[in-house]
This record gives C-alpha cells, structure tokens and sequence, in this order.
C-alpha cells in the first residue's frame, strides 16, 4: 500500500475506499436495507443466515429512524403480523409505462418475480434518498475521523503505523456503535420529532403501538350497529300574570328541544 501510495499520490482512505462518500453511501444503503426483515433480535436465528449481533444493532437504529415515516410503520404492522420474511419495495419513480414497438413494459412491474403485496410494499428507495439527504454530510465526516483517522494513523515520518485489514470491519462496527447509532441517529431523530411533517410517523407509530390488535374475529356486520334511545320528555311551567306577554317564537323554541 505504501507502493500505491507513492505511485498514485493517493490518500490511503481512497486506495482502500475509493471514493468515501460513494463507500459511505452504500454502507448505509446496505445497512439500512436491514429494515426489510424481520426484528432480527427476536426471530429465531436460523431465519436468516445473514444475522448477526452487528447486524442486529445496526437493524434496531435504523428502524428508529424509520418510524419518522407514517406507511412504513402501517406496513411494517401488517408485514409482523403475517408469515412474509422479507417486505416488498416499490419505486414509483419507475412506475411509468414505456413502448417498445407494439409491447408495453411498466419498469416497476413488468419485471417482477412476484405480483405486489399492498399489505407490506413500501418505496424503500424514496426513503433511503430522503434519509440521505439529511445523514450524509455527518456520516461521511464522522467516517473519516472515526475510522480513517484510526485506521490510517501515521508515525512521525509518514509511515502508516498501526494499519491492520482484519480492524476494518471491527473498527467500522464499533464506529457505528459509538458515534452513528447513539449519537448521530438520535440528534436526528429529535430533529424530526420537532418538525409538524416529520413527527406524524412518530405519532402513527404510538398509536399503532398503544391500539393495535391482533387476531381480531372476522366481522360480518353490514353496518354499524347503534343504539338510540329516544329522549327524555321535558316538561314545562310557564307562569304568566295577565300584564305580561308571551313570545310566542321563543315559545315555540323552547318546546322544540
């Protein structure tokens, strides 16, 4: 690496992560891409193989984040609640029709494997965009400075000093541990909680926390069913002497309730 280093005149970061705000934005697309299971900290573990107790923490910080978002906690309701282990994402960016010839294709539909499910798809990518745009200024800073300046720490003569690969996953793990999910995502989410648009995800998910049943028996009412009770009969002493008069329009307004 000190041989690229010379050669290229590269930054150490760039010759092991090239780009480190493309490197950054596709670790949090990756890690943020977690949401789509199940609670990965109460499944059984077999579920996905792919588990971890990394992973794990990443998933519980990244789904605090989500619940800013009001469909995503409907929908994640209905995903728990049913036997799907993986949500389905929709683009509606890419939900347009396009001619080819005499064949018309949909990119967002045409292509699938599988029909949608309305009772767990959400737009995954229109929220990872909108996340971005709020995370990846203080994400790619606290990357370099809590993991390239770890990682790539130099002696007195320009020497790389402590480099080791096996640290990067490690040390890229406790980074998101210390400084990402305890710091970074909680200052968001404040943030959000204090913006009228934002919170509406928040309250959507208490109520969905507070008031949601499951397994509720199946209703085959056609209507609502109302009982009315008709109202009690008042009754009325009007005194007059005969030099007072009567109203007769706040008479009849009177009898009338």
């Amino acid at each position: 690496m000190l041989y690229l280093n010379a050669q290229t005149d590269s930054d150490y970061k760039e010759i092991i992560f090239g780009d480190i705000a493309k490197f950054v934005e596709n670790m949090f697309y990756h890690y943020f891409s977690s949401i789509l299971f199940r609670d990965l900290e109460t499944v059984d573990k077999r579920m996905y193989s792919f588990s971890d107790d990394d992973l794990i923490s990443i998933q519980s910080s990244c789904l605090r984040l989500s619940k800013t978002f009001a469909n995503f906690n409907i929908q994640r309701k209905n995903f728990l609640a049913s036997d799907e282990t993986e949500m389905d994402t929709f683009h509606k960016k890419d939900d347009i029709d396009i001619t080819v010839g005499e064949k018309s294709y949909n990119l967002a539909r045409s292509f699938r494997t599988s029909t949608i499910n309305e009772l767990t798809v959400f737009n995954f990518e229109e929220m990872f965009d909108i996340l971005w745009l709020m995370l990846g200024d203080n994400l790619i800073k606290s990357f370099e400075v809590n993991v390239c300046g770890i990682l790539f720490e130099l002696d007195g003569n320009g020497i790389l000093s402590t480099f080791r690969q096996e640290n990067i996953d490690p040390l890229i793990n406790k980074w998101w541990y210390d400084n990402v999910s305890t710091e970074i995502i909680p200052n968001l989410i404040k943030k959000l909680k204090e913006n009228p648009l934002f919170n509406i995800g928040f309250l959507v998910d208490d109520i969905l926390e507070r008031m949601y049943k499951e397994n509720i028996p199946k209703s085959y009412l056609t209507s609502v069913p109302l009982v009315i009770s008709k109202k009690a009969r008042s009754t009325l002493s009007i005194k007059s002497n005969g030099s007072q008069k009567i109203d007769k329009s706040k008479f009849a307004q009177i009898l009338s309730l």
